[in-house]
């Protein structure tokens, strides 16, 4: 069941993906940045509800523990897949590519 739940955590990532790519082709012009930042974050968050609630009604966790250790997985994919995107681009320019707070087009430096 926990390997479901693990493999379950692609969804996911093509949800934000998929959010990313139409807050840029939709909406971020005629929104700004800020704004099509906050709109989109609403529209993931909304996304990832029903996407985990739909698995939780296709393969329920028994306990609270399971349901910690799918999120500690899920947080952990999160992390590593972040870090090694960024890999190649802070090797490339000697600096982070973490995104700043700033919201500004180009803020991140990369």
């Amino acid at each position: 069941m926990k390997r479901r739940w693990a493999l379950a955590w692609l969804g996911g990532a093509v949800l934000g993906v998929a959010n990313g790519a139409a807050r840029d082709k939709l909406y971020a012009r005629r929104l700004g940045e800020l704004r099509a930042h906050q709109l989109s974050t609403g529209t993931l968050l909304g996304s990832l509800a029903a996407y985990t609630w739909a698995l939780e009604r296709r393969w329920p966790l028994p306990s609270a523990v399971d349901g910690a250790t799918v999120g500690a997985t899920w947080l952990g994919m999160t992390i590593a897949s972040s870090l090694a995107s960024a890999a190649p681009s802070r090797k490339s320019r000697g600096r982070s590519c973490w995104p700043t707070t700033t919201w500004r087009a180009g803020a991140s430096g990369c």
